[in-house]
């Protein structure tokens, strides 16, 4: 059980980190897109 806990609490640590790159990208996304394909 305490090793589902940990991977859990990673998971959660993982996301939490990543989310704001995430976002960044989906917001960045069109704009990237729209120079790609100019």
């Amino acid at each position: 059980m305490k090793k589902v806990t940990v991977k859990v609490i990673w998971v959660i640590v993982a996301v939490a980190m990543l989310f704001p790159f995430i976002l960044t990208l989906l917001i960045n996304s069109p704009k990237v897109i729209h120079w790609i394909i100019n």
